[in-house]
């Protein structure tokens, strides 16, 4: 009985050890380590003890392709215990977001992305390190591939918006993709307009007080003050040029002496600025000019005589012409592509209507002859046809084509909003046309040239104006 009662002893005294050991890892805020009872040693689960925290992460590898940007990577913890993780890439177009983290039983989601833009056209590889507390502390390495396609060649288009807060310059593609700030300032930029070559893009800015005319390349780097005067310096570019033909000056509307004037400017630097014209009296104004394609020419809007009428000077100045010549207000005119021709807006027959002229001012005819508000003349690019906004058959304005002869008008678009302006695409494939969409909206939207395919090319509830197509494919 001895040494059985010894026996019984020593189980006894093992099974106190057990408990006493179970006590201080509980005490220390840790789950047993695999204590199944007494007698029973742990065994594996003591190798692979639970209360550590479980690392694991899905996918196993990213594959963005040519045009995804973003994707989800799923980091989970199996443990009873805290999972912290940090992640890294070793690549400055891949980005993560968060980049650390801790769960106990519940999964993180990380937000992985890659950014293609200034990229050359190629296949590219990166990778994600994440490192972890996990019970398997190694590293965990997931791969990255992407691809960059060629860049796609197409019209690009500028205009002004109201869409952070002021007008600013953007850019995007003419489908209203990969949009881009060009300005960012507090004050308003707009009114951009392209130089002939599509390098550089012109605009009007209030960032000194006043405005000015800025030049930026078209990326919107190199802004610089071209007018550089404490007066009001601008132009309108709806419908008109203020580049000349070799984009070596620029046309614009001035009060630095008392009142509005025209002048010009070299266009890089904005030196060489002269006066053109001089009215003798204060209230008499002139604006609005545009070149001829010739460059020998420039066009104006002037008001004198208590009349608006439509002028024709040398580039330098001289020979200024009285083109319409009416006692009724003549205006908001455009030039055919070729110089031969001049569409504009006149009040001669009580109400406003579309006329044409040839470019010495003869042979004026009323193309539109309805008895509805009819204006914003617009040619397109062959010189065949003329876009225009008429209240003939809406009171708020649409859109409507007609050949340059005044016949075959055609309402292409019937949206019960205001529709204004038209901006013809340089292939003659397309128009731009804004929507009013009430309160401060005004929506940009396009379309083919019969009125087909009308998507909104903004669609950021902000007010957007001043289209302006590049006259290349970029």
């Amino acid at each position: 009985m001895g040494r059985l009662e010894d026996l019984v002893k020593s189980s006894w005294n093992l099974c106190k050890s057990k408990v006493k050991e179970y006590a201080l890892v509980t005490t220390l805020g840790l789950t047993a380590l695999g204590f199944g009872g007494c007698g029973d040693s742990g065994g594996s689960d003591e190798a692979n003890p639970p209360f550590e925290p479980t690392f694991s992460s899905s996918p196993s590898s990213f594959d963005f392709g040519a045009s995804s940007t973003t994707k989800m990577l799923n980091i989970s913890n199996t443990g009873a215990e805290t999972l912290t993780w940090s992640i890294t890439d070793n690549k400055t177009w891949l980005s993560t977001s968060p980049l650390s983290g801790s769960t106990t039983t519940e999964m993180d989601t990380v937000t992985v992305a890659v950014d293609r833009l200034g990229l050359s056209s190629g296949n590219y590889s990166g990778t994600l390190t994440l490192t972890h507390n996990g019970s398997n502390t190694s590293p965990r390495y997931i791969p990255v591939d992407m691809e960059v396609g060629a860049p796609s060649i197409c019209y690009k288009i500028v205009f002004a918006s109201d869409n952070d807060g002021d007008f600013e310059i953007y850019s995007m593609d003419e489908n209203g993709s990969n949009k881009v700030r060009l300005t960012n300032n507090i004050t308003n930029d707009y009114e951009p307009t392209w130089s002939p070559d599509g390098s550089k893009i012109a605009f009007i800015s209030e960032r000194t007080g006043n405005s000015e005319i800025y030049l930026m390349n078209k990326d919107g780097t190199n802004q610089i003050n071209l007018t550089n005067n404490p007066a009001e310096d601008y132009y309108n570019s709806y419908g008109r040029v203020i580049w000349s033909p070799d984009g070596s000056k620029i046309v614009f509307t001035s009060d630095r002496d008392g009142k509005e004037e025209i002048y010009t400017m070299g266009a890089l630097v904005g030196d060489s600025q002269t006066r053109l014209t001089s009215n003798p009296e204060s209230w008499e104004f002139n604006r609005r000019p545009s070149w001829y394609p010739s460059g020998l020419k420039i066009s104006f809007e002037s008001y004198r005589d208590l009349n608006t009428e439509i002028y024709i000077m040398n580039s330098d100045g001289s020979g200024e012409t009285n083109l319409t010549n009416n006692p009724d207000p003549d205006f908001s005119y455009t030039l055919s592509p070729d110089g031969t021709k001049i569409a504009f807006t006149s009040d001669r027959d009580g109400n406003s209507e579309i006329y044409l002229m040839n470019p010495d001012g003869t042979n004026q005819i009323n193309l539109t002859n309805n008895f509805a508000w009819d204006g914003y003349p617009a040619w397109s690019p062959d010189g065949s046809k003329i876009s225009f906004t008429s209240e003939r058959d809406d009171p708020d304005g649409d859109i409507y084509i007609m050949n340059a002869s005044g016949s075959g008008v055609t309402r292409l678009v019937t949206d019960p909003n205001l529709n204004e302006g038209s901006f013809w695409s340089p292939d003659g494939s397309k128009i731009i046309f804004g929507t009013y969409k009430g309160g401060n909206i005004l929506e940009l939207y396009i379309m083919n040239a019969d009125g087909s395919g009308q998507t909104n090319l903004t669609n950021n509830s902000s007010w957007n104006h001043g289209p302006m197509w590049s006259p290349n494919k970029q």
